[in-house]
């Protein structure tokens, strides 16, 4: 994204020059099926103003198409149009008119045509303060002071803080300009450097972080002294029912991010972590931006490096958030954390992302025995805090929090959460590198046993997870566990099933469309990064067969208590005649999954 270098089509500003930039909204035509007319009059703003860079940013919509453009990387989230705004400019007395297919639904409010042009700076917002960055083993942490008072609290309820995120820009829209460059950054060399973001508000809070679990306990504690709270918890699955998005999330309060081990940001901090793509020196700088209208007048020490920031390229290390209390009643003896990582391509999909880990270390791990390591993943209800099953005490438990997109194991398509189109994607493992490298960390950070690392998980979503995870990963994970609907080979699921088919009952949907909405439909014969179809990559079965190495120790949960798929039977055939081990159960009542015995390992 740099103004001068990169892209052929941004021209440099004259030497020593000042930056400045605008905001323009568009007239926008009545939709006609699934496009819409932009029309944006650009002659009396601009004038002879010459065009650095004209963006057309369209916050909010995603799989949007512009005729004859294509989004900008690394986000994706916006068109470059700066040489047809040049020609509008040129035109006198001409409209620039753009096209957008794919729009479901017009937000006019997100749709602006951000312009950076040779010029003065005239009007600006106050200016960040308080810029920092340090670098750690491939990432640079920045942090700045934010110019309002949107991150006042420190750990603000779901409720409250929702309400601010839903109408971030419904009175203004505030942005924070992020700026690299090999130099010291001021008004004169901004426009050579390179825009690496346009960072939000209330950047600073862990809002991927929320759980289930802390949920589960704030209600639990209010059943203590409520009869009719505890009665109908009792008679009712109204804690298995919980999500991150359920109402009675609005109580849980959220905490600041902590780039420090166990240090929370200070309150209206903002934060952006960028990823080095090579080792070298840089120098960063903080703008603030109010409806389009960035302050690339006054740079000071306050919001621009006077020292550079040593880097290596690296995967980071995952940040201890702290300490986190989910036990009302029982819990197995030791410590629960929270740990966040923060990931980039090629371990998420877009730069600044992060993903929240639980971790279980019991009391006397280590002491005496075996050091057992497990990555247990979440099902439908996300809880990652807390694991809901009874599990051994001898082992730290390693949890992944699979979102904001769901993993299943492998990955995601790469245009999720951008403008492109779902069906121009690749599904990428970035959840499995992710695990791959939160794995080794754990390992080294608690001195794990290698031949001791297991994994496991329950539900459609788990269950898939640690059955795509483990299987592929001989020689790393010792043994999987899978209960509860896994699926070996999601292509061979139906859209709908009759689970007792002598019963007549009407079909149901299976859980194969939350697959569908993160990677695509079947029929797109969209690829994986080997350069199959991401639906035979998924294929466990022939992955089985095809292996030259003896796979992990499974346990299968087969039972009659949760839904069974054909393609399990199919695994099972697999793992036989390879001479693979696996143990199952098929009788009426089975639980869903077969714990391995404590003497199993030994």
């Amino acid at each position: 994204l740099a103004l001068c270098a990169g892209l052929a089509v941004i021209a440099c500003a004259s030497a020593g020059a000042e930056m400045a930039t605008m905001s323009l909204k568009p007239a926008i035509g009545k939709p006609e099926g699934d496009a819409v007319t932009l029309t944006f009059d650009v002659m009396m703003p601009l004038g002879d103003k010459r065009v650095l860079r004209a963006e057309l940013v369209l916050n909010g919509h995603n799989g949007v198409e512009v005729v004859g453009l294509k989004p900008l990387a690394p986000w994706h989230n916006s068109f470059d149009v700066t040489e047809l705004t040049r020609r509008w400019a040129a035109a006198f007395g001409r409209a620039g008119v753009l096209q957008l297919r794919g729009v479901s639904k017009v937000k006019p409010e997100s749709i602006r045509l951000l312009v950076t042009y040779e010029g003065k700076p005239a009007n600006v917002p106050p200016q960040v303060k308080g810029l920092k960055a340090f670098h750690r083993a491939g990432q640079t942490f920045i942090t700045f002071q934010e110019i309002d008072d949107r991150s006042a609290g420190a750990s603000p309820r779901w409720a409250d803080l929702k309400a601010k995120l839903d109408k971030m820009d419904a009175e203004k829209t505030v942005r924070y300009l992020v700026f690299r460059h090999g130099k010291p950054i001021t008004a004169k060399n901004v426009a050579q450097a390179e825009l690496l973001a346009r960072v939000k508000p209330m950047s600073g809070y862990n809002v991927r972080g929320r759980s289930v679990d802390e949920l589960i306990t704030l209600v639990r504690k209010q059943a203590v002294d409520d009869a009719a709270l505890a009665r109908r918890l009792a008679r009712t699955s109204e804690l298995k029912r919980y999500t991150p998005n359920h109402p009675a999330m609005a109580g849980v309060p959220i905490d600041r991010l902590a780039i420090q081990d166990g240090v929370p940001l200070p309150v209206k901090t903002g934060l952006y972590v960028h990823h080095a793509s090579a080792a070298g020196k840089a120098y960063y700088a903080v703008v603030a931006s109010v409806d389009g209208i960035a302050n690339t007048r006054d740079f000071a020490a306050g919001n621009s490096l006077a020292k550079p920031v040593g880097e290596v390229v690296g995967a980071g290390v995952p940040v201890l958030q702290g300490a986190v209390n989910v036990t009302v009643f029982f819990d197995y003896p030791g410590k629960r954390l929270r740990y966040v990582q923060w990931a980039a391509l090629p371990l998420a999909n877009l730069p600044n992302q992060y993903y929240n880990w639980g971790v279980f270390v019991p009391r006397d791990y280590g002491v005496a025995g075996p050091r057992r390591l497990s990555i247990f993943f979440h099902g439908g209800n996300q809880r990652y805090l807390k694991m809901p099953w009874p599990h051994r005490q001898d082992r730290v438990i390693i949890a992944p929090h699979d979102a904001p997109f769901a993993s299943f194991g492998i990955g995601y398509n790469d245009a999720l959460g951008t403008l492109r189109p779902l069906k121009q994607g690749v599904v990428r493992p970035f959840f499995r590198r992710r695990v791959d490298a939160m794995l080794k960390w754990a390992i080294r950070k608690f001195d794990a046993d290698t031949g001791r690392i297991s994994c496991g998980g329950g539900g459609y979503w788990g269950g898939t997870a640690a059955l795509q995870y483990g299987i592929r990963r001989p020689g790393r994970i010792a043994y999987v566990m899978a209960g509860g609907s896994p699926d070996p080979d999601p292509a061979q699921t139906p859209d709908t099933y009759v689970q007792y088919p002598w019963r007549k009952g009407r079909p149901r949907p299976t859980p194969r469309g939350s697959i569908d909405r993160v990677w695509g439909r079947p029929e797109w014969k969209l690829k994986a990064e080997s350069g199959k179809t991401i639906w035979e990559e998924a294929g466990l079965p022939a992955f089985v067969r095809a292996s030259k190495h003896p796979l992990p120790y499974l346990s299968l949960g087969s039972g009659s208590m949760a839904v069974t798929w054909k393609q399990q039977t199919h695994l099972m055939i697999a793992y036989k005649e390879t001479g693979n081990a696996f143990m199952s159960q098929f009788y009426w009542g089975g639980t869903g999954h077969v714990p391995l015995p404590a003497g199993a390992f030994e």
